[in-house]
């Protein structure tokens, strides 16, 4: 499987896949949308109904020799999409529909939706070659940017069990949430993981997150980049928390906002482009994937999918 060039856009069979639940997609932002690519290409338009909705909607694109999806939504629908495309050559292109859409402007989309799809059509137009990158896989499932064990898994669970709340405040959402959960609902003190990777044990960590690129996510417009060494192009990058004191963690989330330099920081385990981790927990904990709750394990196998999924962006 190989980066292609897009000659001839009229030829191309298109699903447009939306969530209508996500932040910032409505009846019209997706007719909008839907005009714009169907101007270009032979479309389908399809919307997801349920949870892994989007899996399957993909999946059968796969099946029915669709060439491109078009994902409107956000992280969450994403992925999903994610795990219904990889390992096949059909070109994803996302279109930023929610409250934060880390992957797309990972992929230098901007966050606007209309705008978004003006910049893919044009790339279309220009007969612009296909992106293969790589994806993470944790216990299974692939991942785009990150997943999580622990303590933002916990935080991601808490949130969207107030989905209405997430529409209305948005990214400080999960800032409050996050501070409840440090300081009133966690235990700072007994740590459950313990990573297995080639060559070397560590116990004793109290959270961790694997980056399959950089940032994290972002708080606003501001990066917050917990594996700042990661990319698409790459292996996965480990960052676990040695301790959850509260001075170290505010001091290695200041960084993240920052430089990155948190990596170094005494309190902060870092590992760079690996290609298998195992993480071990002494009882079943939360995880997540692109920040959608997956549930708890208490292991947890990761590996890198090399040139897993076609991008167009």
């Amino acid at each position: 499987m190989r980066n292609r060039a897009l000659r001839d856009p009229s030829s191309l069979r298109a699903l447009l896949l939306f969530n209508p639940e996500a932040s910032r997609v409505s009846p019209r932002v997706r007719d909008v949308i839907a005009k714009a690519l169907s101007a270009e290409m032979k479309l389908e338009v399809s919307e997801t109904k349920r949870r892994d909705h989007a899996r399957h909607l993909a999946q059968g694109a796969v099946h029915q020799g669709i060439d491109l999806v078009a994902c409107l939504g956000g992280d969450g629908t994403l992925n999903e999409v994610i795990n219904g495309l990889a390992g096949s050559d059909v070109i994803l292109a996302p279109i930023p529909g929610g409250g934060t859409n880390v992957l797309a402007r990972t992929l230098g989309l901007p966050r606007d939706s209309a705008e978004a799809t003006g910049v893919l059509l044009e790339r279309i137009r220009q007969g612009a070659s296909t992106r293969r990158v790589n994806l993470g896989v944790v216990n299974g499932r692939y991942f785009g940017f990150c997943a999580g064990i622990g303590f933002d898994a916990a935080v991601v669970r808490s949130v969207e069990r107030v989905m209405r709340l997430r529409k209305r405040f948005g990214d400080w959402l999960f800032v409050s949430t996050a501070l409840r959960r440090f300081f009133f609902a966690t235990d700072r003190r007994h740590p459950l993981l313990t990573l297995n990777a080639p060559e070397e044990t560590v116990p004793n960590l109290h959270a961790a997150v694997v980056g399959n690129s950089n940032p994290y996510t972002y708080l606003g417009e501001r990066p917050f980049q917990v594996c700042p060494l990661a990319d698409l192009g790459g292996g996965l990058d480990l960052m676990a928390l040695r301790t959850m004191r509260t001075v170290p963690v505010v001091r290695m989330i200041l960084r993240a906002f920052g430089t990155g330099g948190h990596i170094r920081l005494r309190a902060v385990l870092h590992r760079h482009d690996l290609d298998r981790i195992e993480i071990v927990a002494g009882e079943p904990v939360p995880f997540q994937t692109d920040g959608d709750y997956i549930g708890e394990a208490s292991r947890f196998e990761f590996s890198t999918a090399r040139a897993a999924l076609s991008v167009l962006a």
